[in-house]
């Protein structure tokens, strides 16, 4: 089950490949709110599911969910549709990433790690899925940014050692 201790960092990792724009990827233990650098994606475990398969003994699969939160930069006055248009073309960015390498491969297409890294063990494929980008307003801050959220569902297999004592 390493997809569970290694993905959230993969997907960091991957987020920031993704679109050029992008300038900081963050893991939910590793970030404040307050002085994340932007644009920035934040991963965020949400739980998972695990099962027996039924119809081969001694496989399981397991699903790992994360949601997905990318922060946009402060705007002002005037500047409104381009910090729009730059949100949604990281999201697509992201969107095209995902779906070249649905067993969480590393692309380095930005040369940021200096190699590729192939997909990960037991990894069967992902799901990913994204709300509407909206615009976020901090009632304690005069700071407006434009957002978007996705959720990416990672499904697993592992053939599963049966021992009799």
């Amino acid at each position: 089950m390493s997809v569970l201790l290694t993905a959230p960092t993969r997907i960091a990792k991957m987020l920031l490949d993704a679109s050029d724009t992008v300038v900081a990827t963050y893991t939910e233990d590793e970030y404040d709110i307050d002085v994340i650098q932007r644009p920035a994606w934040v991963v965020f475990d949400s739980g998972g599911q695990f099962m027996q398969n039924e119809f081969s003994e001694g496989v399981a699969q397991w699903t790992e969910s994360f949601n997905l939160e990318l922060y946009g930069n402060s705007f002002g006055t005037g500047l409104q549709h381009e910090s729009l248009l730059k949100v949604k073309n990281i999201v697509v960015d992201t969107v095209k990433y995902f779906l070249r390498n649905q067993q969480l491969q590393y692309e380095d297409r930005r040369g940021i790690e200096g190699q590729r890294f192939r997909a990960l063990e037991n990894v069967m494929h992902i799901t990913l899925s994204r709300e509407p980008v909206t615009l976020y307003d901090a009632p304690d801050k005069e700071d407006k940014v434009f957002g978007a959220r996705m959720s990416l569902t990672v499904t697993c297999r592992l053939q599963i050692e049966n021992s009799f004592y």
